[in-house]
């Protein structure tokens, strides 16, 4: 039953599944509404002397999912696992970003002084943000 579908999305857009499951396709006995959300960007025009003017526009929604109880926990639990991940992954990548960014120094055999310390410290926070934007 796995289907991509590709909408135009715009503001107040609606997407309706029918009134089953999307994995088993047994009857409907609860939903999940996901936030979603999009961005596009087009060229007003023709570039003038170098330089290109765009419009960007935003729209965002929610989608209601229907599972059968069976899927409905397991989507629960997937959801919540993914958001423990996230919560958690921003310390644990701090402190990996935090002691990768040392190993040139460790291999080199240079001292580390407080310029390598902040440096580490930029990398550490700097990997947590990204590493977190990927979970989510």
């Amino acid at each position: 039953m796995s289907k991509i579908v590709t909408v135009k999305f715009h503001e107040g857009a609606s997407v309706r599944f029918p009134d089953q499951c999307i994995y088993c396709g047994r009857p409907r006995a609860h939903t999940i509404s996901y936030p979603i959300s999009g961005t596009s960007s087009y060229q007003l025009g023709p570039a003038f002397l170098g330089k290109a003017r765009f419009a960007v526009s935003t729209a965002s929604s929610t989608l209601e999912v229907p599972y059968c109880e069976e899927h409905y926990w397991q989507a629960r639990r997937a959801r919540a696992l993914l958001k423990a991940a996230r919560i958690a992954g921003v310390p644990v990548a701090a402190a990996l970003g935090y002691g990768l960014a040392f190993i040139p120094f460790l291999l080199r055999g240079v001292p580390i002084t407080s310029s390598c310390i902040w440096g580490a410290l930029i990398f550490a926070v700097v990997a947590g943000v990204l590493f977190s934007g990927l979970v989510e």
